[in-house]
């Protein structure tokens, strides 16, 4: 719901049943790391169970992609590894028990997420042991520091409680379960990990994937402001447990911080004692006020280059809460680092792999964030030659993009699809969906439109749209009846029909979708050498060695595709759709 702020998007209430929907559906980002918003206090009491809560933190590319036993098959598919937890958080008052949501007097709730600063708060009213406590609770990824995400509780307890007794925890025994009827590809990505702490509530985590060049480090600094706390330390198999006591002071205010910096493979300090102590130092050097106010300057910045504006308060709501969505995923710390655009954000929904989704983005991040959209484009261009690949391994010419990549730019879409409803696995074939290459060219074509960079025309660019025209042209039959090109054997968009029955292969012909696309990217291949002065036209077919006549073939195609109509004039799905 909303409090009819076009900034704000708050739950009054609270709903074990709802709790993992609003964690993904407030989770936090900025382009590197994203973190789902689950109670830090269900972290600290239970290691991960598949419960209500689910503690979720990512960073962004990073995949594995060791192997699975999945129906009997082994399987190598790439997917985005849940990280350590560091997150856990909770209190004791007087020695009692341990702070707990489900186990209070629950008198006041409101989760509130602000986008314009991009922070996420809860506020609690609760009575525990007969007292009345009051909890504010302030979390975000830094849009100022790449590898920085931060937790801040205020506490509020009444003078009668003398002291608290605090918990911090980390559990790197974290697996990928966020969707249960994906277990058999998921489950445990992270070994060896390890752990180091010290008594000032430091702690160091390491692991490493399956790939043991892909490693990871993390440093946590659990802290009391103007309080000194012994922590003392202890692990118990892959979870480390920090706990301190204090006198309530006199205000009956206490100030909890968790900090946390991620660095995986060639980001992570040089791993000794010394590069540990200066990165946990550096969590330290900067007051939480700062550290906040830098980080929605940051968003600040972003909002003034996207204004929303609507007499529909509920549209405005909606059209900036996508907008922050799209900026947590990619932004200006997506630069340089080689990541492409998933579906759902950089969570386990899809394995966080890369479809044609950024084709719904992309109109709008290269109309107010060109280098972003670039950096999207630099991602598909650096997979351009395992496209070629590809293609050439299926006889073809040009590029063929796979329906899911991830960091390698080979198919990752999975061999085997489950059916929950009959509980048996089937063979999966949507990795035809060939369309993805016209979205490529598409998100391409819409950076040159909103930059007019004709480098980019010349180079990236260019090469993407021609390439795929070339891979359109291969696919593409004549057929002499119809005098007409078909495109068979594909899936379009709609997943469910994959092909026809008793056929002896997948696929169907002639979707629309598709072959509308590769009409377009026809157009478009054509477009590139008209628009470039002729000593760049002449470079770039050079470069890509194109034939006397491809050019021309692309026009001829284009208008010589077969679309199938139903009754004449209904365009049809595909052919023996109306069937």
């Amino acid at each position: 719901m909303s409090d009819r702020s076009p900034c704000r998007l708050v739950f009054d209430h609270y709903d074990p049943a709802d709790e993992r929907r609003r964690e993904a559906l407030l989770a936090l980002g900025n382009g590197l790391l994203y973190c789902r918003a689950s109670a830090p206090e269900a972290a600290a009491l239970h290691a991960a169970d598949g419960g209500d809560h689910y503690a979720g933190f990512y960073r962004a590319g990073w995949y594995d992609d060791a192997p699975r036993e999945v129906n009997g098959s082994s399987v190598r598919m790439a997917a985005l590894v849940n990280l350590p937890d560091p997150f856990g958080l909770s209190f004791a008052l007087d020695g009692g028990d341990w702070y707990s949501l489900d186990g209070v007097e629950l008198r006041r709730y409101r989760q509130c997420l602000t986008s314009d600063s991009g922070l996420l708060e809860r506020e609690l009213e609760f009575v525990m042991a007969g007292h009345l406590v009051k909890l504010h609770e302030i979390r975000f990824v830094s849009m100022a520091t790449p590898h920085l995400a931060v937790l801040r509780w205020a506490l509020q307890v009444p003078p009668q409680v003398a002291r608290l007794r605090l918990r911090a925890t980390a559990d790197g025994g974290v697996t990928n379960a966020a969707i249960r009827r994906k277990g058999a590809y998921e489950g445990r990505r992270l070994d060896a990990v390890g752990f180091q702490h010290d008594d000032r509530g430091g702690a160091a985590v390491s692991a490493v994937l399956n790939d043991d060049r892909h490693r990871l480090a993390m440093a946590v600094r659990v802290q009391t402001p103007g309080l000194r706390l012994h922590w003392h330390g202890q692990q118990v198999e892959q979870r480390l447990t920090q706990q301190a006591e204090c006198a309530v002071p006199a205000d009956g205010r206490l100030i909890i911080e968790k900090r946390v910096m991620v660095y995986v493979d060639d980001e992570r300090p040089i791993d000794d004692g010394e590069a540990r102590e200066r990165v946990l130092s550096q969590l330290t050097t900067e007051d939480f006020a700062s550290l906040r106010q830098a980080h929605s300057d940051g968003w600040a910045q972003l909002w003034q280059r996207m204004p929303t504006e609507s007499d529909d308060s509920q549209l405005q709501l909606a059209l900036r809460f996508s907008a922050f969505h799209l900026l947590q995923t990619v932004s200006a710390h997506s630069i340089g680092q080689d990541i492409g655009f998933p579906p759902r954000g950089w969570m386990e929904g899809y394995y966080g792999q890369v479809f044609w989704d950024e084709l719904f983005a992309f109109p709008f991040l290269a109309t107010r964030f060109p280098e972003l959209a670039r950096s999207l484009v630099d991602y598909r261009y650096q997979r351009l030659d395992k496209a070629r690949e590809r293609a050439r391994r299926a006889g073809l010419r040009g590029a063929m993009y796979p329906w899911r990549s991830a960091g390698s730019g080979g198919e990752e879409t999975p061999p085997w699809q489950y059916n929950p409803m009959s509980g048996r696995w089937m063979l999966g074939h949507t990795h035809l969906q060939r369309h993805i290459g016209s979205a490529v060219a598409f998100d391409a074509w819409q950076l040159y439109l909103a930059t007019a960079d004709e480098a980019l025309l010349a180079g990236p660019v260019g090469e993407l749209i021609i390439e795929v025209a070339r891979f359109w042209s291969s696919l593409a039959r004549f057929d002499e009846s119809r005098q007409r090109y078909l495109i068979c054997g594909v899936i379009g968009p709609d997943e469910y029909h994959k092909g026809y029955p008793g056929a002896a292969e997948p696929g169907l012909d002639n979707n629309a979708c598709t072959t509308l696309m590769a009409a377009w990217t026809h157009c478009r291949a054509r477009d590139v050498l008209e628009l470039l002065p002729e000593g760049k036209a002449a470079a770039l077919r050079d470069r890509l060695q194109l034939e006397p006549g491809e050019a021309k073939d692309w026009d001829h195609i284009s208008r010589h595709m077969y679309l199938p109509f139903t009754d004449g004039d209904v365009l049809s799905q595909f052919d023996g759709f109306d069937q």
